[in-house]
């Protein structure tokens, strides 16, 4: 799926070392940033939030000057929602609250704690953003769509995403099985939770998998559209 879209991008796409992005910047103008996880290799006395906004001001220095940003969402399963904020937090100019979460506490759940999004320098990316999603966006693929779809500058186009977005809590049986479970609830700053719903795109556009068989991808194209005529 994701060798489509780079096929239908028709360029070269540079990778982001020890992270799952892939980018180009396209001709027209348009920045396009594919995102396979949420995960990043971390140097020994730093964080992964920390690791993953430096890993990406490779691609915002490169976007610097671009009309319009796609970021492709559609195939990540999710991985640590640091790495999800220190993308993010290419995308703000101040601190912005933007989720709550509580986690399983005996028969209740914990008091909230508000994560809050910080600003990585005083030059955010304000251009419009397409993120795209599908039924796979997972996890925290969900957090990072989570923070950035209430932002000025961001659309979100393509399916609802797949509504796991809790942390895994992880144990060992007696008989040596690996058990987690989903023990903590996400929601947004109003109270909505999108756990087994999936949180819904501004732009719905239904994906199907016989242009995909036959090698095409028509949201990619249909994105690439919408961000030419938000320049």
């Amino acid at each position: 799926l994701t060798q489509i879209a780079r096929d239908t991008l028709g360029t070269d796409l540079t990778t982001v070392d020890q992270t799952g992005i892939e980018y180009a910047m396209l001709p027209d103008g348009v920045g396009y940033v594919l995102i396979q996880h949420m995960d990043i290799d971390t140097p020994f006395g730093t964080t992964s939030q920390t690791a993953m906004a430096l890993a990406f001001a490779q691609v915002t220095d490169a976007m610097a000057d671009a009309d319009s940003i796609i970021i492709d969402l559609r195939y990540n399963p999710g991985g640590s929602d640091s790495v999800s904020f220190g993308v993010a937090s290419h995308f703000v100019d101040t601190a912005l609250d933007v989720l709550t979460k509580t986690t399983r506490d005996g028969s209740g759940q914990s008091a909230p704690f508000t994560a809050t999004l910080q600003p990585f320098d005083a030059t955010p990316m304000m251009q419009p953003v397409f993120v795209l999603t599908s039924r796979l966006t997972g996890s925290a693929a969900e957090i990072l769509t989570m923070a950035l779809r209430d932002l000025p500058q961001v659309t979100t186009m393509g399916q609802t995403t797949s509504g796991g977005l809790s942390d895994i809590l992880g144990f060992k049986l007696a008989n040596g099985w690996d058990l987690g479970l989903s023990h903590q609830t996400y929601r947004t700053l109003d109270g909505q939770s999108f756990e087994a719903v999936g949180v819904p795109p501004d732009i719905a556009f239904a994906i199907t998998a016989a242009p995909l068989l036959s090698g095409e991808d028509p949201l990619l194209r249909a994105a690439f559209a919408q961000a030419r005529s938000a320049n």
